[in-house]
């Protein structure tokens, strides 16, 4: 199918997933495909028909189908994996699995699948896993972490053979070097590299054998790697990026919607866009706050954002907007109340949901650390999974969980429907053969104090 079918991918799709979407979910393929965006269709349109069949689709990759992918390219993955080993490759990336070229490659002119990389950084590279997209050939797993964007910065530390200094609760990547324009040295994410948790000394050896990679790599080094780039994702304290200054047009709008014509300065502005939930900020004619959760600058970039903020701060110009964008957008779940969990649940044995009529919370506020709490009272905390684009994904469920041993619960996706609302999915080892979700879709509510 020729790139930009979108019609006839979703109305493919929807047809290949109806029958299993139905019984796991209780809504239509078609239902379902309105959740995915276009980028998302065009990116699971080959291994998604694979996972749809009704011996595949499973609550793991039906949580993956409706948000955009960021832009992925073949050429920047390095191989991670042969065939029934397993892949290290940072989560939120892109997985491409096919056959290698002569340069250990992906190699493109053969059919291939892609993926998403596992939340543990782990993921079995096997045709379980992706499909099998050239039966009878030796395949294997490529990485592609420019498609992460949400990436630790890592930061030169030491050339092979020399001391990495980087603090304990860092960790320490080796890999290829990469010259920047700016005279830095930068790890080349294109090519493999080992990671490891920072020793707790603050000092460990940049060898090959400190990571367990091949001896002889040529041009390696250490990165010391900081925090993840952002540890709150409730506020937009320092998560928007000076984008441009772009025309607008009186009749053809750049932006979906005016939020204010009376705004001080521009962080008033990125204020009100936050709060209303738009990835784009415009400031115009010096008062105009526009937000919108497209991709502006249709008519182009213009030269001419002269127009102050009553604070003296750049605020765009007639029919001008002074552009920012967020790396990511606030989720309903920043709200800080108790929601309720859902009521309405997919099961043939009540028996093995023991923590039915839960509810969620995020106490500390920072869109990171959730609490569940079941209905006997019992409570755990669960780290929200987020993707690139800074949505959740899932939550890891912390060891404190009863659930954890016995159920072997360890992650718990969380997806949303066309409709809205939302689901936490799981599969339990003891559930029975017609029985895969612990909840079905249902609307999160405020809990009465």
């Amino acid at each position: 199918m020729e790139m930009g079918d979108t019609d006839d991918k979703e109305e493919l799709i929807a047809e290949v997933i109806n029958a299993p979407v139905s019984k796991a979910l209780n809504i239509s393929g078609s239902d379902f495909v309105g959740t995915m965006s276009d980028a998302a269709v065009e990116y699971f349109s080959t291994s998604a028909i694979y996972w749809a069949t009704e011996g595949n689709f499973s609550f793991y990759n039906s949580a993956k189908w409706s948000y955009k992918k960021p832009d992925s390219k073949p050429e920047n993955a390095f191989k991670c994996a042969a065939q029934r080993g397993k892949c290290e490759c940072a989560m939120g990336s892109t997985i491409y699995y096919g056959a290698k070229n002569d340069e250990d490659r992906l190699d493109e002119t053969q059919a291939y699948f892609k993926g998403e990389a596992d939340f543990s950084g782990s993921t079995n590279c096997k045709n379980s896993i992706f499909g099998d997209p050239i039966p009878g050939t030796s395949k294997y797993c490529f990485c592609d972490e420019l498609a992460n964007e949400i990436h630790p910065v890592a930061e030169f530390c030491a050339e092979n053979g020399e001391t990495c200094d980087c603090e304990s609760g860092n960790n320490v990547a080796y890999g290829q070097k990469l010259d920047g324009d700016d005279n830095t040295t930068n790890i080349d994410l294109t090519y493999r590299h080992w990671e490891q948790a920072a020793d707790a000394s603050g000092s460990q050896a940049c060898e090959a054998s400190t990571f367990g990679a091949s001896s002889g790599l040529e041009n390696y080094a250490c990165f010391c790697e900081g925090a993840p780039a952002y540890d709150n994702f409730c506020s937009n304290l320092d998560v928007e990026q000076y984008v441009g200054c772009f025309e607008d047009d009186e009749y053809d709008r750049d932006f979906e919607e005016l939020l204010s014509s009376s705004i001080y300065k521009p962080q008033e502005c990125l204020d009100l866009v936050w709060k209303a939930g738009y990835q784009y900020a415009g400031i115009q004619a010096g008062s105009q706050c526009w937000g919108s959760s497209r991709i502006v600058g249709k008519h182009g970039q213009k030269d001419d954002c002269t127009y102050k903020c009553s604070n003296g701060q750049e605020c765009g110009g007639q029919y001008s907007n002074t552009v920012y964008k967020f790396a990511f957008t606030m989720d309903e779940l920043c709200s800080g109340e108790k929601l309720l969990e859902m009521t309405r649940m997919v099961a043939y044995n009540t028996d093995i949901i023991p923590f039915a009529q839960a509810s969620l919370a995020n106490p500390s506020g920072d869109g990171v650390t959730f609490v569940m709490e079941d209905k006997a009272g019992t409570s755990w905390e669960m780290e929200a999974v987020r993707q690139s684009d800074g949505s959740i994904r899932g939550f890891k469920v912390g060891e404190e969980c009863p659930y954890y041993e016995s159920e072997g619960w360890t992650y718990a996706n969380l997806i949303k429907n066309s409709y809205g609302e939302y689901a936490i999915l799981e599969s339990w080892e003891s559930a029975v053969d017609d029985f895969t979700f612990v909840w079905e879709f249902a609307e999160f509510g405020s809990q009465a104090p």
